[in-house]
């Protein structure tokens, strides 16, 4: 049986239900049962703010990149492990993706359905609300968004999200800001679900098709992903 079309007076139950209790697997944070998984590595920076892709900095630690869809977990265990303290370089932002890397991705994902006034689901973790700038070292999110007291709330695992319903243009037409990017988003139809989290350097992207527009946007560093990676 078809599920119902989402809104944002609908339940999220969906996502609850196909999201694992596995703290560590990443259908912990992307329901499961989708064809393809994707990895969206936020950017380093070096000493003078130019933007560092993980792979060099991975293969400079001497983390093998070829033929091993776990590189990106070992090189943020590395981190935690401090192989690149005093190196200069800054680690990326968590939480939401930037402005530009969501309109390429975004982009690309309409490129692939040829929908682009697909509508879509997007929630934003109620905690925004609670912090301020300086909570979370350099991240622009901002306390008061432009979300403000609108959107449905509702529960998915353990936080609460303010939902509003967007088309696909929205992103790719304008000029986003930083405070219009979800912290999950989802189209009406549930072919594909984008996460990010407060606690984490990379968002990560469920596909019932094979997202290869998204792997294959030069501007991003994208990687594939197996259903039953372990991601932290």
């Amino acid at each position: 049986m078809n599920s119902p079309p989402d809104d944002v007076n609908n339940s999220v139950d969906w996502v609850n239900r196909r999201l694992s209790r596995s703290p560590t697997a990443l259908t912990s944070l992307v329901p499961r049962s989708f064809k393809s998984y994707v990895r969206i590595l936020h950017p380093f920076q070096d000493a003078v703010g130019r933007r560092v892709r993980w792979a060099p900095l991975a293969r400079s630690v001497g983390i093998d990149t070829a033929d091993n869809l776990m590189w990106s977990t070992e090189l943020e265990r590395a981190l935690a492990g401090g192989v690149l303290t005093g190196s200069g370089y800054e680690e990326p932002l968590p939480g939401p993706l930037e402005p530009t890397e969501l309109k390429l991705l975004v982009s690309a994902l309409a490129l692939q359905s040829h929908k682009i006034n697909d509508e879509c689901i997007c929630a934003f973790w109620n905690g925004w609300t609670e912090l301020t700038m300086s909570t979370i070292s350099g991240s622009p999110q901002p306390a008061d968004n432009a979300l403000g007291t609108k959107g449905e709330l509702r529960k998915i695992q353990d936080k609460s999200y303010r939902l509003v319903q967007r088309s696909l243009s929205y992103f790719t037409e304008g000029r986003v800001r930083f405070v219009d990017s979800p912290d999950l988003m989802w189209p009406i139809d549930r072919k594909w679900f984008l996460r990010s989290d407060v606690s984490l350097m990379s968002s990560f992207l469920g596909s019932s098709s094979d997202p290869v527009k998204v792997l294959e946007e030069p501007a991003l560093e994208a990687i594939r992903l197996s259903e039953d990676a372990e991601i932290l």
